[in-house]
């Protein structure tokens, strides 16, 4: 939600672009007891689109493109760390449990906090596996520095096994002002959702979420075109966090043309409408295998459940969901949204493009 890159802002100055695209970030990494052996299931082909993706790094910053590794690259756990750029209101909620829950990842979010101390540890929770650190705020970065939680080589070995979910992680691998690589680059990709109905999830989500930074009271009155026609919508969300311009400043085609070589370059793409199949290339890209049986569970199950659970015909439709009205095309609410999406809209357009060419880099399987 806006207000995490808002409270972000407070923390890193105007130089640190890495510290707020990397707002509502889910890092994640494989447990060794769930990974395939060997190399990624990446396959050979390629095509003129893919060759282009190194002349498109060269026209990222330098620190940028030092710190996130290329799509075509493969996966290898020991260089690299898988990074969830979350989307907000795009599945990655749903997409965190089931990591988490089906994958059995080792999870760190703002849950971390509750059981910081001078050593790592994991924490186990409600069925889930939590490491103590907080990657969600300044104090529980600062504290992850203290107790070397990148750099130290036994926490390192942790950190290949684990799932860490943070808006901040730039500084804890390279200083703003570096171009040297960092122990392991990130290795991103995300979930994208069409604008406006992503957007009118949102509005509809905070007209109750109460425990939520950005909920105000006064939304509960509000109509959706109050709200998109105001400053709390986050106009242009996804432009904005990519080129660095989420506190303001007017977007250009410039922008539009850096965003769309930021993802062409360094991103695995998924789609909300597309789930199943993102899922798919999300693991296979990344080696995870789904247990076949899941015996901690309560009661215990398979692995085809719990993912049937999160992602199957009838589950889907009930997890993490907010039931709202829907906002049509060719309606002045249609019309409000499409203004303050108007970079973000042909973003998720390419997005699409990148979805349909990146399947080319994957083996036909079933999860």
């Amino acid at each position: 939600m806006s207000f995490m890159f808002r409270n972000a802002a407070n923390f890193c100055n105007k130089n640190c672009w890495i510290f707020f695209l990397y707002t509502r970030l889910l890092f994640v990494t494989v447990s060794l007891n769930s990974c395939t052996t060997g190399s990624s299931l990446v396959s050979n082909s390629t095509t003129t689109y893919f060759s282009t993706t190194s002349d498109l790094s060269s026209m990222l910053p330098s620190y940028l493109d030092a710190s996130l590794s290329g799509i075509m690259e493969p996966f290898q756990k020991e260089k690299h760390i898988p990074f969830f750029f979350h989307i907000p209101k795009s599945a990655g909620t749903s997409l965190l449990g089931y990591l988490g829950t089906c994958l059995e990842l080792v999870l760190s979010t703002r849950r971390g906090a509750m059981f910081q101390s001078n050593s790592i540890d994991v924490i186990h929770l409600e069925g889930m596996q939590y490491i103590n650190i907080d990657l969600t705020t300044p104090q529980g970065i600062q504290h992850a520095k203290e107790v070397n939680f990148i750099s130290d080589t036994t926490i390192g070995n942790l950190v290949i096994k684990s799932a860490l979910f943070t808006p901040v992680l730039q500084e804890l691998f390279i200083s703003e002002d570096s171009t040297a690589k960092p122990l392991r680059q990130a290795k991103m990709f995300t979930v994208f959702r069409h604008p406006i109905e992503r957007h009118t999830s949102e509005f509809y989500y905070l007209q109750s979420a109460s425990h939520e930074g950005s909920y105000r009271q006064f939304f509960t009155n509000w109509t959706i075109d109050q709200w998109a026609q105001s400053h709390y919508i986050g106009e242009n969300w996804m432009t904005r966090m990519l080129v660095n311009k989420h506190m303001g400043g007017r977007l250009n085609d410039d922008d539009l043309i850096l965003a769309k070589n930021i993802l062409q370059s360094k991103f695995l793409v998924g789609l909300t409408s597309q789930m199943a199949e993102s899922m798919r290339r999300i693991q296979q890209y990344f080696q995870w295998v789904l247990p076949t049986y899941l015996p901690n569970h309560r009661p215990p199950q398979s692995g085809k459940d719990c993912y049937e659970q999160f992602y199957g015909e009838t589950a889907r439709k009930k997890i993490n969901t907010n039931p709202h009205p829907k906002v049509l095309p060719n309606t002045d609410t249609w019309y409000i949204l499409e203004r303050v999406n108007n970079y973000d809209l042909p973003l998720y357009e390419f997005a699409i493009q990148l979805f349909e060419q990146q399947a080319q880099l994957f083996l036909k399987s079933s999860i």
